[in-house]
């Protein structure tokens, strides 16, 4: 009988934690793309966050592998796919160059690289592996240029430019060079996008 009682208790926390950390690491997905001036936080995922970083829940996280991106079955695949902005605070002489946003770290990095791998919608129809729908195309353009302005807003800057490219790796033929593939290069004229 307390046998029982105790694997319900362990079995609880364990599928707790899971819940714990997919709904926080949906709602940093979420963040990515959000509109400009929406808000980012909310006092009910700030609480969540604390609590999966109290000492017994963080630990078993890590331990068990919930704590790794999109929990324990997933790979941590990078992606050569890059979102680059050109974000000014002051005027155009106080620009930096920016590539991913703050929140990118850790369990982040991981979203975020995944996230960034959908612009192989965008690679040039030679290099593409698949048939990609024009609809897709256009709607991978919207969300990269979204979070493109979202980089620069989370770093309390104003996105001027943005461009997406793809890193070519070195091959064995060619073990020395790197080369990146443009997808995307324009300028941001609107401060400001609002959606419905």
């Amino acid at each position: 009988m307390v046998w029982r009682r105790l694997g319900w208790v362990v079995g609880a926390f364990h599928i707790g934690t899971i819940l714990l950390f997919n709904v926080v690491g949906f709602h940093m997905s979420l963040s990515v793309v959000a509109p400009q001036g929406a808000p980012q936080q909310s006092r009910f995922i700030d609480r969540l966050r604390s609590l999966g970083h109290t000492v017994p829940i963080v630990h078993y996280a890590r331990f068990t592998g919930i704590a790794t991106g999109y929990g324990f079955y997933s790979p941590h695949v990078a992606s050569p796919y890059v979102i680059e902005v050109v974000a000014c605070t002051g005027g155009p002489q106080q620009c930096d160059t920016l590539v991913r946003p703050g929140w990118a770290r850790g369990a982040g990095a991981v979203r975020y690289r995944a996230f960034t791998a959908s612009l192989r919608n965008l690679l040039p129809a030679e290099r593409r592996l698949y048939d990609t729908d024009t609809l897709a195309i256009r709607y991978t353009r919207v969300l990269a240029r979204q979070a493109a302005l979202r980089i620069a807003e989370g770093y309390g800057a104003q996105a001027s430019r943005w461009r997406a490219y793809v890193i070519n790796l070195p091959t064995l033929r060619a073990q020395h060079s790197i080369t990146a593939t443009p997808l995307i290069d324009e300028p941001l004229a609107a401060p400001h996008i609002t959606t419905r």
